[in-house]
C-alpha cells in the first residue's frame, strides 16, 4: 500500500501539523504520537546521498552516521560540520537498496555491509566508527551480530535497545516501527566481541524546554508522561542502557529529537578521536582494563577514595570551607560515587554533580545527576570509558527546571588524586 503521507503537498502538511498539534496536546495516545512524528518529519526530508569528507586527522577512524526512522541523513548536519572541523572523515548514511526512512533493521544491516566496504576502500582504513541515533543504533547492532571485524566502536544515542512501549500499537512507517517494539528481534541480537558499545541517553523534563524542534514538543511531552522515567519523551533511559556490556558515555537533558547537538557530540568525542593504530577489540580492551590496572589504580579499587567537598578558591573549584563529602570506589570499570552536602540549596535550586575533564581528550564537564532533594545526597553507579581522564568532581546549584545542559556556578568541589588526570 502506498503511504500517502509521503506525497502530501507542502500546504497540506502545514495545515495537518496545526490540526495534529491541537489533537496531541489534549491526549497521550501512542498511536497519535507516531502519526504526528511521521507528518512532522515529512516537512524536510530531502534525499541526502552518502558522502564523505576528507580527513585531516590521519589516525582517527572514519565515522558512519545512521539516522533514525522517518527521517533522513540531514538530521546529522550539525555533527557533520563538527566532525569536519575536527578533521575526521564523516559519512551520513542514506539507504538506497531498501526503504531509507521506514526500512527494517535487517534490510539496512545488509546494505551496511556494502557501504562500510566502500568507505574502507576510499579511506584506506580497515575499521570505522558508527554513531546511530534511535533506530539507527539498532540497524548497527543487527549488522554487528554477524561478527564483522570492521567496526571499532558503536555509539548509540537514544537507541531503544529494549524497545519503546510507544511503538507497541503503532503501524506507522512499517516495517521500521516493528523493530522499536519491546522484544523485537532487532533488540535481542547478540554482542559482537570485536566492537565496543557505548550509549548516550536522554533524561529530559518537558518543563525545562531543551527541545528545539518546536512541532515535536506536544508529542514528546505526551510520551514523557506515559513512559517509565527517566526518559527522553520517546525512549526510557533504562531501554537505552539495557545491556550490561554497554558503556555509558553520559546523559543529556534534551528530548529525543534533540539528541544530536554539540553537547552529545562532546560526550562521544573521546571515543571518535581514538587512535586507529592503537585500537583494540571491545573484548580485548575491556579485558585489558579489568585485568591489568596500574598499581595505583588497583590501590584505589581496593580502598576507595574519601574527600572533602570544599568551596571554590581563586583559580580552583575547591580548597575553601568544607561543605560536604565525596566517596568513590570501583567495581571493574564501574565507578561508584556517593556525595553528600551538609546544607540544602537555596529555594528553587537543586544540587547537581559533575566531573570535569581538563585533559587533552575532550575538556568538557559531565553531569552525573541531581542530588536527592530530601537528604541532599547523590549516588552514582556508572560504567565509564576511562574515569582517570577526569580531574575534579564539583557540585552546582541549578534551577529546579533548568533547560541549560551546561553547569552553573560551582558551590563546592574536590580535586581527584593521582591517577586521575593522567
Amino acid at each position: 500500500m502506498v503511504n500517502t503521507n509521503r506525497i502530501i503537498s507542502s500546504t497540506t502538511i502545514v495545515v495537518a501539523l496545526i490540526a495534529i498539534i491541537m489533537v496531541v496536546t489534549s491526549t497521550s495516545s501512542g498511536g497519535q504520537f507516531f502519526t504526528f512524528s511521521q507528518i512532522a518529519y515529512g516537512q524536510s526530508s530531502a534525499n541526502t546521498t552518502t558522502t564523505g569528507n576528507t580527513s585531516n586527522n590521519s589516525t582517527a577512524l572514519p565515522v558512519v552516521l545512521i539516522h533514525s526512522y522517518m527521517v533522513d541523513a540531514t538530521v546529522w548536519n550539525e555533527w557533520v560540520d563538527l566532525l569536519k572541523k575536527d578533521g575526521i572523515s564523516v559519512y551520513p548514511i542514506t539507504f538506497k537498496q531498501s526503504d531509507d526512512k521506514c526500512g527494517s533493521a535487517a534490510e539496512h544491516a545488509k546494505e551496511l555491509s556494502n557501504i562500510i566496504g566502500q568507505i574502507k576502500d576510499e579511506t584506506g582504513q580497515n575499521k570505522v566508527n558508527i554513531v546511530g541515533h534511535s533506530k539507527g543504533g539498532l540497524d548497527a547492532r543487527v549488522y554487528l551480530a554477524n561478527n564483522t571485524k570492521d567496526v571499532a566502536n558503536l555509539v548509540m544515542i537514544g537507541t531503544p535497545n529494549a524497545g519503546s512501549p510507544l511503538a507497541e500499537s503503532s503501524e506507522i512507517c512499517t516495517p521500521a516501527v516493528y523493530d522499536l517494539r519491546p522484544g523485537a528481534a532487532a533488540t535481542e541480537v547478540k554482542m559482537n566481541p570485536n566492537t565496543k558499545y557505548y550509549t548516550i541517553a536522554g533524561d529530559w523534563n518537558p518543563e525545562s524546554g531543551n527541545c528545539q524542534l518546536t512541532p515535536f514538543l506536544p508529542m514528546e511531552q505526551s510520551g514523557f508522561s506515559s513512559l517509565p522515567k527517566p526518559n527522553d519523551g520517546m525512549v526510557p533511559l533504562s531501554s537505552v542502557e539495557s545491556q550490561d556490556y554497554f558503556i555509558n558515555l553520559g546523559h543529556s537533558k534534551s528530548c529525543h529529537s534533540n539528541l544530536m547537538s554539540e553537547y552529545e557530540y562532546g560526550l562521544a568525542k573521546g571515543v571518535l578521536f581514538e587512535d586507529s593504530s592503537s585500537n583494540q577489540t571491545g573484548s580485548q580492551q575491556q579485558q585489558s582494563q579489568q585485568q591489568q590496572p596500574s598499581p595505583q589504580q588497583q590501590r584505589n579499587q581496593d580502598s576507595g577514595i574519601s574527600l572533602d567537598l570544599t568551596t571554590p578558591t581563586t583559580g580552583n573549584l575547591y580548597g575553601g570551607d568544607k561543605k560536604g563529602s565525596f566517596d568513590l570506589s570501583f567495581q571493574d570499570i564501574t565507578m561508584i560515587v556517593t556525595a553528600r552536602m551538609n546544607e540544602p540549596p537555596a529555594d528553587g535550586k537543586v544540587y547537581e554533580g559533575w566531573f570535569e575533564d581538563k585533559g587533552d581528550a575532550s575538556g568538557y564537564s559531565l553531569s552525573v545527576g541531581k542530588f536527592n532533594e530530601k537528604d541532599n545526597t547523590l549516588t552514582v553507579n556508572q560504567r565509564m570509558v576511562n574515569p582517570y581522564t577526569y580531574t575534579v568532581f564539583f557540585v552546582t546549584a541549578e534551577p529546579v527546571n533548568d533547560p541549560d545542559p551546561q553547569p552553573s556556578d560551582v558551590v563546592v568541589g574536590a580535586k581527584l588524586p593521582i591517577p586521575f588526570g593522567q
